[in-house]
């Protein structure tokens, strides 16, 4: 891996060098037995760092890398190209990950990486002890490409996307419109991967019938998906959608949730910071002003619970911290004609797979990208966004039948 401190002046940077570096590298065909070595030497590191242990997200990386989810990953992929196809990759790929979510640094890098291109990645200026382990890990296990550290500096930015055949761009909104200003080559490739909002949902009935034991690994799987990254990445559940059941049963499972969620939070030590927990309280007290909300509850600091009438009664923004607006439908349908682009991840509990492929079908493409079980939220795949991220990667060079 190499890494190169860039300074917010210009006249500073040696682009020229980077950019002769990055045209000069060699790619590869997908799924270069070198390159899967790499990435299980990575793995390795990874998930034998004493450092990466302590943050779960990071282990959640290495066990994507380790050799058999890879020869799993090219065995799928392969499988996706008829014979007269041939999977070549796009050349130099041009990586900005957000800044609040740090290992998308790594996913985003590693599928392109896997599919042969040469890479450029955005790491940023902000302290994320993430990203400063995974750095320190691919500079101990060799390289993969190129990292470049600097803040919101347009010049670089400019420079960069003049050479690159694909840029992926991670972020909010005003991020996203504002490189997307930066121009492209003509035939350049653009990935955005913007602003998303996601929720959970739960059968009343099946939580009810569920075993005590039960509850409480679905009760910590509903802590991991909400406060890993302090309910900021945009798969976090903000909304829980309690399907079927009369009211009182309604309240008697979403009061034994937040209980058992009280006592996760308590136990695992997380604790909100005093500026979160202001900006949550105003947002909260605002929303009871401004929208229909039926109950209003908080669990300490940590947890704050607003149940509203309809899934259009939750605003757009978001704070964090542990705000979870809930609210009861008959069944799960109910909410497709709610459902909007803005909405990616439902994380869920007590349904069967027809009954979600039908609620699929049913939204008929307004939103909803993914649909995983409840503490599976954060969990990456190659399939983000509605986007496979190895066929982006990659183009097809058609090879017609030959005939004598």
């Amino acid at each position: 891996m190499i890494v190169e401190q860039l300074s917010p002046e210009v006249a500073e940077v040696e682009l020229g060098d980077v950019t002769r570096r990055l045209r000069e590298a060699p790619v590869d065909e997908p799924f270069a037995q070198s390159r899967m070595d790499f990435c299980a030497a990575l793995s390795k590191a990874l998930l034998g760092d004493a450092q990466a242990r302590d943050y779960p997200d990071l282990q959640a990386a290495g066990f994507t890398m380790r050799p058999a989810a890879v020869a799993q990953l090219r065995d799928e992929f392969m499988r996706l190209n008829p014979p007269e196809l041939i999977a070549l990759p796009r050349g130099i790929v041009f990586h900005i990950p957000p800044s609040n979510v740090g290992t998308v640094l790594l996913y985003s890098w590693l599928y392109s990486f896997l599919a042969g291109n040469t890479n450029v990645v955005r790491a940023g200026s902000a302290d994320s002890p993430q990203v400063e382990i995974m750095l320190r890990v691919l500079r101990q296990t060799g390289a993969g490409a190129t990292v470049l550290r600097y803040g919101h500096d347009r010049a670089i930015s400019e420079a960069l996307s003049a050479v690159c055949d694909v840029r992926v761009i991670w972020g909010g909104d005003e991020t996203v419109s504002l490189i997307r200003s930066i121009p492209l080559p003509p035939r350049a490739r653009e990935l955005t991967f913007s602003d998303r909002s996601s929720l959970a949902a739960v059968r009343t009935n099946a939580w009810l019938s569920a075993p005590a034991s039960r509850r409480d690994s679905l009760a910590e799987a509903f802590y991991n998906d909400v406060y890993w990254f302090d309910q900021l990445a945009c798969s976090s559940p903000r909304v829980l959608v309690w399907c079927g059941g009369e009211p009182a049963e309604v309240d008697e499972a979403a009061s034994d949730l937040h209980e058992r969620l009280s006592r996760q939070i308590a136990g695992k030590g997380y604790t909100t910071s005093t500026g979160t927990f202001l900006e949550k309280t105003t947002f909260a007290c605002g929303t009871v002003i401004d929208r229909d909300v039926r109950q209003y509850r908080t669990f300490g600091n940590e947890l704050t619970v607003m149940r509203v009438q309809e899934l259009c009664a939750v605003p757009e923004r978001h704070p964090g911290g542990g705000l979870l607006f809930e609210c009861a439908v008959p069944e799960l349908a109910a909410i497709a004609p709610r459902i909007r682009g803005v909405h990616q991840t439902l994380a869920v509990f007590g349904f069967d797979e027809t009954e979600l492929r039908r609620f699929a079908l049913s939204m008929k493409g307004r939103g909803i990208d993914r649909i995983v079980p409840i503490g599976s939220a954060l969990a990456f795949h190659h399939v983000w966004d509605g986007c496979h991220l190895l066929e982006e990667f990659t183009r097809r060079l058609f090879l017609a039948p030959q005939t004598h």
